[in-house]
């Protein structure tokens, strides 16, 4: 019975796993014969040569071709990268703005470009890929009053920014001039007219003004004081030029036609004009009425709110805003409320429509 040989004794006759075409790359073609085997060959046929110095020469060659492996794919990511920095393809050079009302172009792009997409000493920051998004939004927010906003980056060379200002000025008309007032009540600038005159220097040309006296009654002209009564009650501001000029800003006409100044402070409380302001907005969006202008007589008993609609709307800034809101939606959502004329929402308890 022959005697079973042990496992090494037929490793001589194994046939060697074939390496990958990257494991050779890496570390070379592996000899089929065993190094014993190899050694002694070499010995016989080349007497005057070194084994471990032939080793050591194949071990040399398989780190030479890996070290010009790792460096050379190295070399090429930084070449890549060089050329993604400093290529002028990929400069952001074309900036297009959506939105722009009150806010210049002219502003928001120097701003924009002085900041973000200049050349810098040793890179260039208008580089689409070092170009910031997040940084340019919360800038654009901190600089301006925003109701939203979007920054877009378009491959290779371009910035998109979409942006809604937050309304922040009235326009305010005294009858016989026009002026732009912020959320204080200070005049930014006139729109028309002539700083410091009142209704009665008024002329009845004025192109940004309407007075409507075709339904006036001959016996009603026969005085002055009536003249002016009923001229003053049926005036109403060209609603339709001045939101076309000046991009849908609320417009509120004062009654007591005060003579205004430019830079003049304190012309409207800031409560009259922020309730303007949510009230213009709002309206629209909950599908009520498109407002066309307000009238304010006595700021203290609040604002007239006129739409599109046969009916007006006397509203309290002091009071809630919501709850105000809240009883006009419930008011028109029932079926026998038709109002003919105005709704009364000044009074928190109780809503009186006619």
């Amino acid at each position: 019975m022959d005697k079973m040989r042990s496992y090494r004794s037929f490793q001589k006759y194994r046939t060697e796993k074939k390496r990958g075409w990257l494991s050779s790359l890496l570390f070379g073609k592996k000899n089929n014969v065993n190094v014993h085997r190899s050694v002694s060959t070499v010995s016989l046929n080349m007497p005057h040569h070194n084994p471990r110095s032939y080793l050591q020469e194949k071990t040399n060659k398989r780190d030479l071709r890996r070290a010009f492996l790792i460096y050379g794919t190295i070399g090429i990511f930084v070449l890549w990268l060089l050329l993604m920095l400093y290529l002028p393809y990929f400069r952001i050079t074309k900036t297009n703005y959506e939105g722009l009302k009150i806010i210049k172009k002219e502003e928001i792009d120097g701003f924009i470009r002085e900041k973000y997409l200049k050349r810098g000493l040793l890179y260039p920051y208008n580089n689409f890929f070092l170009v910031s998004k997040n940084n340019i939004a919360e800038d654009l927010e901190k600089k301006y009053a925003l109701a939203s906003l979007t920054v877009e980056k378009v491959f290779p060379d371009g910035l998109k920014i979409t942006l809604k200002e937050k309304t922040t000025t009235v326009i305010y008309d005294n009858g016989s001039s026009a002026y732009l007032l912020d959320k204080e009540g200070t005049v930014i600038k006139m729109l028309w007219g002539t700083a410091g005159t009142s209704t009665a220097e008024m002329s009845s040309s004025s192109p940004a003004a309407m007075i409507l006296t075709a339904d006036i009654a001959p016996e009603e002209m026969a005085t002055s004081s009536a003249t002016s009564t009923v001229a003053s009650k049926k005036y109403a501001p060209d609603f339709k030029k001045l939101v076309r000029e000046n991009d849908d800003l609320p417009i509120i006409y004062d009654a007591r036609n005060i003579p205004i100044y430019e830079k003049e402070t304190g012309v409207l409380p800031p409560e009259i004009i922020t309730a303007a302001i949510e009230w213009h907005e709002v309206l629209g969006q909950q599908g009520i009425g498109e407002v066309e202008y307000f009238t304010v007589d006595n700021p203290s008993a609040g604002l007239e709110v006129y739409l599109d609609k046969p009916w007006f709307i006397k509203v309290q800034p002091k009071n809630n805003f919501d709850a105000q809101l809240n009883n006009l939606k419930t008011l028109l959502a029932s079926p026998e409320v038709k109002p003919g004329e105005y709704i009364d929402l000044r009074q928190e308890k109780m809503t009186v429509w006619k």
